[in-house]
């Protein structure tokens, strides 16, 4: 039996003792001996239990019984082992001592409670999902010490290859031997499979465009074999090889060449007849190609481009034009390119992926971004509330002198029979009821009004006229319209026209949409009264069944538009579209001179001897922190620039195609203005000598940004922003090291190459940057390196057995001193706790008394060799207060001057009663 402490460091409290015994004297000589020191002694105990508690004392016990833990390794790297794994564990279960605990805990990169603690606990198999592409022995001898009970002894029996890849289960020797943790280690019976696998795929961190460069595999195998290599760059095969695979290491080098900038991502696949384990067939890696700026010019119809591709080949800027449906998807893709420039295009017509990314490829990677005007873009091409706006240096929502007024929208949508037709898999009614749904997004909160009434043979008012303050109420009415029967759109367009004569909204609009006939007659009265009233008219007409002639006519005769639509997808384009169209305000068609509002690098050398005028433009909002170059005539922004994140962007809202633009197409400055703003969107940060270094240690990336220069750590925020395989972006704040080193970790699990981009900023401006990134291969359990198992030491280091036999699982270990471990700390305290209140009791309700009074006198005898002689200590009273004290000696004084003052009485007495004797 011995005692052990947690927290050593607080037994110095202890020095308090000799300073509470030394006040305690000074500060109680009114009380006597005897009551001094029962005080001074309780107080000084009491203080030694609460010193004892915080140091976490415990006692240790020799304990007859113990709980095993079984650790199962279910990581890839054991595959064809775990029936055997599982069957060891059940049969030591079987044969266990009946008052000894069991429990089971698989593990790959975490582990994981098969079956908890318990005299009766049963296992069958693993059960448990984990990941298996790491093995992590440390967490899992970690969790299963946290589950041991304190009062037995305790064992782990380790059944694993001892393979680590993540963690270092080393660490835990101290841990393992103070805690008297029995260690058995069985090791799994592993059978060699034919593999062949891609070691390592390299290439040069940098290269110049249009430079040949070698990209070199070093592939292993543990069999002689023919197979196939292919390399790709991105989706395109850019090598393939019939090779000989020797037993060992091989080597292989492709050729490849630079033909645009930016990051560039490689990847290379073998395979082999016969190969056992394809998980290593693949490997990545990637370079960043240093050339002249590249454009990236996107249109969704053809020849809106044509101009401005005619500006880039005069000034010579390399470019690739693409159909804005197919631009690319993900970052690594985007930074290939310097910049991009959107032609007058729809958000709905630019691919998902490419609308995600823009917003990081600009703030995080330092792309430039340039919006060109026309009646398919900004707020007509459904920019608003997208990462376009975002990035953009204007909003899309007029605001101002050129605030839209009140506006009250009615949409009117057919829900017959025939809207069920589909296009890829979704009906013309869900389109529609999208397409409401993106005209309320179009309209202001708690300003504009809509009301939507759908119909067949009758109509039906799904969401009756209101200014909107529920948006999500509304959107959920709009969801619940379902399909009916026949077609007749007079009752359902005119209950729109009633809804809306009676709202006071300056901009009264109705939307109808159908892909059917109806009524032939009986629309006049209602148009007349549409154009009385001031309340427009757009018609939609859906597929070949609609009767365009009619449609034509309303929209005409109540000054609105008509679209056809082969296709339900441009839906909810149109409603969109149609929503601020119809506020009047968006599309300035009329002749204009800009108006020079800012005199900044894109217009120099551009507004000597003046402007041209433009034919029209789109209408936005300049935000506030940006750059208006230029302006209408109404003050608003024409050309606008900003700085968003590393990157910049540029808003052109007037068109490139001529048809507002034509008195700029032939301009002799026109070609120095798009130079100016092209060389502005591609004038970023520059790394100077800074850089980055990455560490891959388990599942974690260290990222170690190094400086050039100093930084002012105080000032400095530093922020690293990755981009994962599958495109989703990671940011994690980056600690300093040194005022030239930061550093971070960040878990990488996903396979790919993960782009990195470091920002340092000071007082919210960038100060220095730095890009860089990393290849994560296939997890090292697939790795045909020989891997080195940890167990032996392990096991040497602390004592433990490698076992071979399930008897073995229960032999005592006479190595090992094993003890059980009760915690003191509750027992202290309480123990403490009690003093306490006996003290206060003892003072306060005079337990000197009953003492004194139940507590029998004693002697005690000392006898010297000399002399002996009897000390007869006697107990008198106990304790008693100072008042208690006063009083006694009070009467005793009283009871002396009484005695002496009868004494002198009877002395006077005495001294009369003789006189009269004399004289007698």
């Amino acid at each position: 039996m011995n005692f052990g402490f947690e927290n050593k460091i607080y037994l110095i409290l202890l020095l308090i003792v000799p300073f509470v015994i030394y006040y305690g004297y000074k500060t109680l000589e009114y009380i006597n001996k005897n009551r001094k020191i029962i005080i001074i002694a309780a107080r000084s105990i009491a203080i030694v239990c609460i010193v004892l508690a915080l140091t976490g004392t415990s006692l240790y016990l020799t304990s007859k019984n113990t709980s095993t833990i079984f650790l199962i390794d279910s990581s890839q790297s054991v595959y064809g082992s775990e029936k055997e794994f599982n069957e060891f564990v059940t049969k030591a279960i079987e044969i266990k001592p009946s008052k000894d605990k069991i429990g089971v805990v698989s593990f790959g990169e975490k582990p994981k409670v098969e079956t908890f603690i318990s005299r009766d606990g049963k296992f069958s198999k693993v059960s448990s999902e984990l990941n298996k592409e790491y093995t992590n022995i440390e967490s899992a001898i970690n969790y299963a010490i946290s589950l041991f009970p304190n009062n037995t002894k305790k064992r782990i029996v380790l059944l694993s290859d001892g393979s680590e890849n993540d963690g270092k289960a080393l660490n835990l020797i101290p841990t393992l031997k103070e805690k008297g943790i029995d260690l058995k280690v069985y090791k799994a019976n592993k059978k060699e499979i034919n593999d062949t696998s891609i070691d390592k795929i390299t290439v040069s961190e940098k290269v110049s465009i249009g430079q040949n460069f070698d990209v070199n595999l070093k592939i292993k195998s543990n069999v002689n074999t023919k197979g196939t290599i292919t390399l790709y760059s991105g989706n395109n095969v850019v090598g393939k090889q019939e090779v000989n695979v020797n037993k060992g290491d091989n080597n292989f080098v492709f050729k490849d060449k630079a033909e645009s900038s930016g990051f560039k991502n490689y990847r290379a696949s073998i395979e082999c007849d016969g190969d056992g384990e394809v998980r290593n067939n693949e490997a990545s890696a990637y370079t960043e190609v240093i050339g002249k700026p590249n454009i990236l010019v996107l249109e969704d119809r053809s020849g809106e481009s044509d101009e401005f591709i005619n500006i880039l080949n005069s000034l010579q800027i390399p470019y690739k034009k693409m159909d804005a449906s197919v631009a690319p998807e993900t970052i690594d893709k985007l930074t290939e390119f310097k910049a991009v420039v959107t032609c007058n295009v729809s958000v709905d017509n630019m691919s998902k992926g490419f609308v995600d990314s823009i917003e990081s490829y600009v703030k995080d990677f330092g792309g430039g971004y340039i919006a060109l005007g026309g009646d398919n873009s900004y707020a007509l091409g459904g920019y608003m509330e997208t990462p376009l706006e975002k990035v953009l240096p204007v909003n899309m929502e007029l605001k101002g002198k050129k605030e839209i007024p009140k506006m009250s929208l009615s949409l009117v949508i057919d829900r017959s029979g025939s809207m069920s037709d589909t296009v890829g898999g979704v009906s013309n009614l869900d389109l529609a009821k999208e397409g409401a749904m993106r005209s309320l997004k179009s309209l202001r909160n708690n300003k504009d009004e809509i009301n939507v009434i759908t119909f067949d043979d009758a109509y039906s008012e799904v969401v009756e006229k209101q200014v909107i303050t529920d948006e999500e109420k509304i959107i959920s009415d709009i969801s619940s319209i379902t399909l009916g029967g026949g077609t007749s759109i007079i009752p359902g367009l005119t209950k729109g026209y009633e809804n809306i004569k009676s709202s006071d909204a300056k901009v009264r609009h109705i939307i109808l949409l159908t892909d059917g006939e109806a009524e032939k007659t009986g629309y006049n009265e209602l148009i007349e009264k549409c154009k009385k009233d001031n309340i427009t008219i757009s018609t939609v007409a859906v597929g070949g069944g609609a009767d365009r002639g009619l449609l034509q006519e309303i929209a005409k005769g109540c000054n609105g538009r008509y679209y056809e639509v082969s296709q339900g997808t441009d839906i909810p384009e149109i409603f969109a579209k149609e929503t601020f169209l119809a506020q009047k305000y968006y599309l300035n068609n009329r002749e204009f001179t800009p108006i020079i509002n800012s005199n900044g690098s894109v217009l120099s050398g551009v507004s000597e001897g003046g402007l041209p005028s433009l034919y029209g433009y789109i209408g936005a909002s300049a935000k506030s922190t940006s750059n208006v170059c230029l302006k209408s005539d109404e003050d608003d922004p024409i050309l606008t620039t900003w700085q968003y994140g590393l990157g910049k962007t540029v808003a052109w809202n007037s068109d490139v195609t001529g048809q507002w633009s034509k008195n700029y197409v032939g301009w002799k400055n026109f070609q120095n203005l798009w130079s100016n703003i092209l060389g502005f969107v591609t004038d970023n940060f520059s790394e100077g000598g800074n850089f980055i270094e990455v560490n891959k240690v388990g599942t974690s990336l260290n990222i170690s940004f190094k400086k050039e220069n100093e930084s002012n750590v105080e000032k400095s925020k530093v922020k690293a922003t990755i981009i994962t395989p599958s495109n989703e972006k990671k940011e994690i704040l980056l600690t300093p090291k040194s005022a030239k080193e930061y550093t971070g970790i960040i878990d990488v699990k996903e396979t790919g190459n993960y782009m990195i981009q470091v920002t340092e900023e000071e007082d919210g401006k960038v100060v220095s940057t730095a890009k860089g990134g990393y290849a994560n291969s296939y997890s090292t359990e697939f790795s045909l390196d020989k891997k080195l198992d940890i167990t032996d030491q392990l096991v040497e280091e602390v004592n433990g057995t490698i076992i071979t036999d399930i008897k073995d699982v229960y032999k005592e270990n006479k190595n090992i001193t094993k003890k059980s471990k009760r915690e003191l700390d509750e027992f202290f305290i309480i123990v403490a706790l009690f003093i306490f209140i006996l003290d206060i009791a003892y003072r306060r309700l005079d337990l000197h008394t009953y003492i004194e009074k139940y507590m029998p006198k004693f002697q005690i005898k000392i006898k010297s060799k000399k002399t002996s002689r009897n000390i007869v200590p006697i107990i008198k009273k106990s304790e008693t207060d100072v008042s208690s004290i006063k009083s006694q000696e009070s009467m005793k004084k009283n009871k002396m001057k009484n005695e002496k003052k009868s004494h002198n009485e009877e002395k006077v007495l005495d001294t009369k009663s003789l006189i009269k004797n004399i004289k007698k």
